[in-house]
Parts: C-alpha cells; sequence; structure tokens
C-alpha cells in the first residue's frame, strides 16, 4: 500500500497545533456562512414556533414536493410518505403568560375562557377529542398559567401543513414583540412547558421547538444570502463562486425586453438552452428593470438571452451551522478531497437532507443513512437527520420512497443516528413506530426469517422483483433470493435490537417488550443461519450472490453482508471481493469502503478513495457528483438526457467520514461519542489532523509521526487500549 505522494521540501505545510481554530483555519469550507460568502445582517429575532412529533420533517417535506413538481422537468418520486396530521393538541403548563402569535391553522379552546385570555384548566387532559363547546383564538390572544393546570389548545391545520403554533413571551413596555426563545431568562417562555397529542398517540410527547420567522419554519427553508454571479471576460456567461440553490436576480436597462434565462451546473448546460433544461427557468418581473426566476434553481453557471443585464444575482438558500468539522493533512490533495465532500453536503442539506440541489431535490432514505457519517464528522447536525427520518420512517402505503430496503435503511439510519448523535428525543418519538415497521416486515417472512416483499403499484418503477432496488445498475433475477437484500435485512433487525435496547434501558413510554425484543433477536439468528448454510461460498471464502449455494460471489453482496455483522474475523476472499467492486453510485461505493475500514484495510481505503474520487478532485470540482463519469461518455449525462447527471450530490459525500476514519482512525465507541477511539495510520503522510463537532464538543485529533494529540471534551472519553482519558483532558502519546 501507499498513499499518494506528500508534497516534499518547501512545499509541504507544517503540522497545526491542536486547537479548534487552528484546525479548522487548515480546511477551508468554501460555503456560504462559513468560509464563503458571508450571510446578510441579522434580521429580526426568530419566532418560537411548536410542532407535534415527526411534523416539521412531515411538513418540510411536503414543501420540498410541491417546488420539485412546479419546478422539475424530470422526477419520479414515489408518494408514499405518511402527509402531516390534520389536528393536533397542544398542552400548555407552567407559570406566567405567554402570547399566541401564529399558527398553521385554526386555534381552537373551552369556550368557558374569557375574549381576550385563555386560562389554564384541568380539562382535555388526556382525550384526543376537542372540548365539545370551543371557542377560536385570534392571533395575539394572551395565555395564562397556573401552576399544573394546563390549557389545551386544538389546532386544525389547513392547506397540507402540519399543526404547529407560534409562541412569545409578554411583550416589554415600547417593544412590539419581546424574545421568543425558549429558555432565556427575561421575557421569555423559560416556565411553560408544551406537551403535543396526534391521534393515535398513547400519551403526551414534548413539542419539538424550531426558530423562524412570521411563515413556518418548515416551509420556508433555509435562510438566504444574496451572491454575486461575475460576467466572463469577453464570454456569455454569468459564473457563482460556488454551487448555489437560489432565485436567479436579472437586473435590466428599464423598458428592456424580458430576458430569456438558461442555468446550469456546468457551462455547457448553461449553454445549451431551455430545450435541454432540467428544470423550468421562467422568469417573473417584480419591478422596472428587474426579474426573477418563479422557482429556486440550482446551478453554477447562468446564460441571460434577450435582453442585456447589468446585475445578476441568487438568493441563494443556505444553512446555518453553529460549528463545522475539518480535515487536513499534508497531502493537499486528499485535504480537498474532504473539503468537497463537506461542501457537497453541507450544499445539499436543505430543510432535510436532499438528492441534489438541481434534481430531484428530494429526500431519499437510503441517501439520509449514508449522509449520517459524513455529517457528523462535517456538521454534527443531528437536526437534520432526525427530521429526515421522522418524515420517512413510517409511508402510508408500501414502502419508504416506494422500495422495499429503503424501509430496511430507515430502521438501520436510527442506530446509526444513535452511535452519531444519541439522539433520545428521536428515537422516543419514533419508537411506536419501530414497532410497526418491525411487526409489518416480519409477516412477510418465512420459517427461515428470509424477508420476502412483494412490489404493487405505490413502488419505485426502477426496483426490481419485490420492489427491491439495492443500487443503481444492479439487476436481480426473478425467483432468487439476493444475499446483499437478506444482509440487510439482518442488519435492520440488528438495528432494531439495538435501538430498542437503548429505549428500554432509558425507559421510554414507548419501548418495546421484553417478548418484542426477543422475536426480533430471534428472527436474526436464523436469517444468519441460513445465509451461513446458503449463501456463503466454501471454496472462496465469500458470500454468494443468491441464498442457493450455487451462485458465485458478489462485491454488493461481501459489502452488506460485512456491515450487517454476519462476516467472520478472518475472511480475505470477502475482502478480495469488496476490494472488486467497480461499478455502483458514490454512495454504495462510500459504504463499501466502510466495510474496508470495518475489516482493517484502512491504507487499502485510502487507495481507492484517491482511485475513485481523485480524478473529480484533479478536475477542479467544487462538489461531488451524483455518478462517477465513465470514459466514452458525456460527463454530465444520466438517465439518457446530456444534463440530467446532478453535480451535487450528497450521497457523494463519503470521503467526509472516510478519510479521517481510514488515516485517523477516530471513531465512537459509545452513544453520541460518549467514548471514543483514535489511532493514526499515516502511511507516507507527514501529519493528518481533524475536528470532530459532537454532541459534547470538538474532538480535536493531531498525528505527526511519533506523536498524536487528542483534544478529549467534557462528557467523552478516549479509550486506547487499556487507558482512559476522561475528558476534559489532552491526551499525548
Amino acid at each position: 500500500m501507499s498513499f499518494p505522494p506528500a508534497p516534499h521540501g518547501d512545499c509541504t505545510p507544517a503540522a497545526p497545533t491542536c486547537d479548534y481554530e487552528t484546525i479548522i483555519s487548515r480546511s477551508p469550507l468554501p460555503m456560504i456562512g462559513l468560509d464563503g460568502p458571508a450571510k446578510t445582517s441579522a434580521g429580526p429575532k426568530p419566532r418560537t414556533w411548536l410542532y407535534p412529533r415527526a411534523q416539521f420533517g412531515r411538513g418540510a417535506l411536503q414543501a420540498l414536493f410541491s417546488e420539485s413538481r412546479r419546478t422539475m422537468c424530470h422526477v419520479s418520486y414515489p408518494e408514499t410518505a405518511t402527509p402531516p396530521a390534520l389536528r393536533a393538541l397542544f398542552r400548555l403548563r407552567g407559570h406566567g403568560t405567554a402570547v399566541l402569535v401564529d399558527a398553521t391553522g385554526v386555534v381552537s379552546v373551552e369556550a368557558s375562557s374569557s375574549s381576550s385570555e385563555a386560562t389554564a384548566s384541568t380539562t382535555a387532559e388526556t382525550s384526543f377529542t376537542p372540548p365539545p363547546r370551543v371557542r377560536h383564538l385570534k392571533p395575539g390572544t394572551t395565555l395564562c398559567f397556573h401552576g399544573e393546570e394546563a390549557i389545551t389548545l386544538v389546532v386544525d391545520a389547513k392547506d397540507g401543513q402540519p399543526p404547529a403554533i407560534c409562541l412569545a413571551a409578554p411583550a416589554s413596555r415600547g417593544q412590539e414583540e419581546s424574545s421568543t426563545v425558549l429558555g432565556e431568562r427575561r421575557n421569555s417562555l423559560r416556565d411553560i412547558h408544551v406537551e403535543t397529542l396526534l391521534e393515535g398517540d398513547k400519551h403526551w410527547y414534548p413539542a419539538d421547538i424550531f426558530f423562524g420567522g412570521q411563515a413556518p419554519p418548515h416551509a420556508t427553508g433555509e435562510p438566504v444570502t444574496e451572491v454575486e454571479l461575475a460576467h466572463e471576460d469577453g464570454g456569455s456567461l454569468w459564473v457563482a463562486p460556488l454551487p448555489l440553490l437560489g432565485h436567479v436576480v436579472i437586473d435590466c436597462p428599464p423598458g428592456a425586453e424580458q430576458p430569456v434565462l438558461t442555468a446550469g451546473e456546468s457551462p455547457a448546460e448553461a449553454l445549451a438552452g431551455t430545450e435541454f433544461a432540467e428544470c423550468h427557468t421562467d422568469l417573473k418581473q417584480v419591478e422596472p428593470g428587474r426579474w426573477v426566476s418563479r422557482n429556486r434553481l440550482g446551478l453554477r453557471y447562468v446564460l441571460v438571452d434577450g435582453a442585456t443585464a447589468s446585475r445578476v444575482h441568487v438568493r441563494a438558500s443556505s444553512r446555518t451551522f453553529s460549528r463545522r468539522g475539518a480535515f487536513a493533512c499534508s497531502d493537499e490533495r486528499l485535504t480537498r478531497m474532504w473539503t468537497v465532500a463537506a461542501t457537497t453536503l453541507g450544499t445539499c442539506m436543505q430543510t432535510l437532507v436532499v438528492d441534489g440541489i438541481k434534481r430531484d431535490r428530494l429526500p431519499w432514505m437510503a441517501d439520509n443513512a449514508a449522509a449520517i457519517g459524513p455529517n457528523a464528522y462535517a456538521f454534527g447536525d443531528s437536526r437534520i437527520t432526525a427530521n429526515g427520518i421522522a418524515a420517512l420512517f413510517l409511508p402510508q402505503s408500501g414502502y419508504v420512497n416506494g422500495i422495499a430496503d429503503y424501509t430496511l435503511w430507515g430502521v438501520i439510519a436510527l442506530a446509526l443516528d444513535l452511535e452519531a448523535f444519541d439522539d433520545e428525543a428521536l428515537l422516543a418519538a419514533t419508537a411506536p413506530e419501530l414497532d410497526e415497521v418491525v411487526t409489518s416486515l416480519l409477516a412477510m417472512t418465512n420459517s427461515n426469517g428470509l424477508l420476502y416483499t412483494t412490489k404493487d403499484e405505490s413502488s419505485f418503477p426502477h426496483t426490481g422483483p419485490g420492489a427491491v432496488f439495492l443500487d443503481w445498475g444492479v439487476e436481480v433475477a426473478p425467483q432468487r433470493t439476493p444475499t446483499a437484500f437478506q444482509a440487510l435485512w439482518y442488519w435492520a433487525l440488528r438495528s432494531a435490537v439495538r435501538v430498542g435496547a437503548h429505549l428500554r434501558s432509558a425507559e421510554a413510554p414507548d419501548a418495546p417488550s421484553a417478548g418484542q425484543l426477543h422475536s426480533w433477536e430471534e428472527c436474526a439468528t436464523r436469517v444468519a443461519r441460513t445465509l451461513n448454510n446458503a449463501a456463503w461460498d466454501h471454496s472462496t471464502g465469500a458470500w454468494r450472490e443468491y441464498v442457493d449455494g450455487v451462485s458465485r460471489p458478489t462485491p454488493l453482496a461481501n459489502t452488506l453482508a460485512t456491515l450487517a455483522g454476519l462476516t467472520p474475523l478472518h475472511a480475505p476472499g470477502v475482502e478480495t471481493q469488496i476490494l472488486a467492486t467497480s461499478s455502483g453510485t458514490p454512495s454504495m461505493r462510500a459504504w463499501a469502503l466502510r466495510a474496508l475500514v470495518q475489516r482493517g484495510l484502512r491504507h487499502q481505503t485510502v487507495d481507492e478513495l484517491v482511485r475513485i474520487w481523485g480524478p473529480l478532485v484533479d478536475a477542479g470540482v467544487n462538489t461531488f457528483w451524483e455518478e462517477f463519469p465513465s470514459e466514452g461518455e458525456q460527463p454530465t449525462q444520466m438517465y439518457g438526457r446530456p444534463f440530467g447527471k446532478s453535480l451535487c450530490h450528497g450521497w457523494a459525500a463519503g470521503p467526509a467520514d472516510l478519510l479521517v476514519l481510514a488515516i485517523l482512525g477516530v471513531q465512537a465507541l459509545a452513544p453520541g461519542w460518549e467514548e471514543f477511539t483514535v489511532d493514526p495510520q499515516l502511511g507516507e503522510l507527514e501529519w493528518a489532523a481533524c475536528a470532530i463537532p459532537t454532541v459534547h464538543g470538538d474532538v480535536c485529533v493531531v498525528a505527526e509521526r511519533g506523536r498524536t494529540t487528542v483534544d478529549v471534551p467534557a462528557g467523552t472519553a478516549l479509550v486506547r487500549g487499556a487507558e482512559r482519558f476522561v475528558g476534559p483532558a489532552r491526551a499525548i502519546w
């Protein structure tokens, strides 16, 4: 093995000191609000919006889907997700007063309350049915609280929105509206506790708190920044400094004809004309000489025809990150690979983690699962992961995204989220659905524990028999049982047991019973036994393509069986198969490399990262693509369309966690990084460093030849063999 050669002599940057700001400075992220264009000045103080469990994510999905249908020329997205609830109860208790500022629908309370105030009472404590005599509350109504007595509000949502309310503390004298942030000490809502109840809930859940503006935050997208586009010298294109998602604004001389806009992620796409466009780029005039695209567009390049533009800018949507991670090393090519990967994912974090900013701009469960590792190492944003899982986890019909294996990825994602973020609120809120999902899957198993799903009209049209997808380019033979799918099923069962046991230890109200956990474990045992008997090829020491005792091994079967924990400790045949992976999406290629890391083949993992992602880095891309370029094909071609390929696709962000795992060996050992390990393998590198934004604080590591320094944040412990460093501490060896 050999890493790519590091720069030599004076070109080799020195190792940074082990502190967050220094490491961050070595790993610039050219993103809005980070190291790219600055955010616009702060506006009014954010308002506090409260949602029942899962409703923010479901509402955000509805908003994204409506926008996608309006914007995209080509979109195929199964409408299987559960829509937002029509009604919810909000139970408020505490001390003092609050103001009902707004809501997503009609808010009702018992009719006995006075006209300008709603006073706490003890009614409507456990029933979902609203009181028989109600009156509607208008914005501005004051809510008064007295001890343990509660006010129960009924919210009937409108226009397909989720039920939500906006609360504020009473305004101080001379102010229109005081701070609305829950937990602040003055003129705040810190003494008010809000719980919610949806139809079918067995008990009340804490409300989910989000901050937004006048409109509910599930529908408004990320904060907006104006980003100027530069006009090419002697050319026709306007160029953004980085890939953007937003509304294009064109300024022309007053009285000019309406311009024609073409936008693209590449110069060729922007120059190709509207007939090859992936998105509708029609404009509306907002004032004389100013035109704005009706839809948000994913782009880097813009062509304005039919009028002379004096200025073009984009009102770009960009997520705000309170902290972010970093990776840097003595090989600048690897450092740039990490920054491109992190930029790719961060740009695709648009209220939910969407597939791409050009198309389809929608969440898929397998993409969400694939993003958990990169997100944990690059941004530590547990909220967006939780919202994506909640939006998709329990479909109203069929499977998640219409794909049987995406339902399995949903269960796996819960366990991955537990390890990365230890998000107790997500696990508790999803517990009832976890039982429902696993129970429905168990009903489709045979006596050997194998899962046999069926395809119906709600399934994604590109799936194979049984609505099984696995990856683009994978074809499943009819009437055969793919090992890769059954390995995913085993992984999902083990994940369900892991999450269920955690819920029981936390005494969550909807935790699965001991009997349920036993049945899940028993099914997993049967699956493992069946696969070992019929899918393991003793002659090659690897996993067969099908559970049939005769088929040959394939890389995908070995990748997923290894990630699922099925592969024995010594299995060089499995490693050979994984290393032989020669096709697949960047998402599945990253999973294959995580399997190599799991097998201890870390040097080979870096070699594969350089071989697979390196050409795009060398080409100078700002973000990674939906699919790697293929020799002999137009680079941007996909789905039979010349510009169908997304050039900023979240599932391609695998290097964001893989580089840290493979080179520095930094990984969590307990939920939420309460315990972690560091085991550098520098190869030919002079040094490598990372900062990881965990829920407890930043884990900072600098590894040089002969010396490793680790900053251990409070609430965590670094485990190194028999040694244990409890934070806050600095470990050096």
